[in-house]
């Protein structure tokens, strides 16, 4: 049996697409390269545990962004979480868009589910009561 024989032949479809996600990895910085590989192999069943990619995910977020996310989690507003941070809301917003692109989620929902499914909304508010 040849080295080819038994291979799949790829389309033009399929290199054209596999060029565009390669060209999408080498745009990103490489502290997000990490977190997508990991969201790709829990997407494809190659890692053992959704759990453990996203606290890896929430693990790679900055001090900042992880007060920013406990705000979100306790419900309060951009405007709300400017005030209690002393920042602006336009600093709000950039944090907010890169806790939600490193936890590659596209929704303020999709975080919340992500954050509770992972255990963070409870490690976020312990001792909180």
């Amino acid at each position: 049996m040849s080295s080819t024989e038994g291979a799949k032949t790829m389309t033009d479809a399929e290199a054209h697409a596999i060029a565009a996600v390669v060209d999408i990895l080498h745009a990103l910085p490489p502290a997000s390269l990490g977190l997508v590989l990991r969201a790709a192999a829990v997407q494809t069943g190659a890692s053992s545990s959704r759990e453990e990619a996203t606290q890896a995910a929430f693990h790679a977020l900055s001090p900042r962004e992880r007060e920013v996310l406990v705000l979100l989690l306790d419900g309060q507003t951009n405007d709300r979480i400017a005030t209690v941070l002393g920042i602006s809301a336009k600093t709000v917003e950039t944090h907010r868009a890169k806790i939600m692109r490193k936890s590659a989620v596209h929704s303020l929902a999709q975080l919340l589910r992500l954050a509770i499914g992972a255990g963070y909304f409870e490690l976020a508010f312990a001792g909180k009561a």
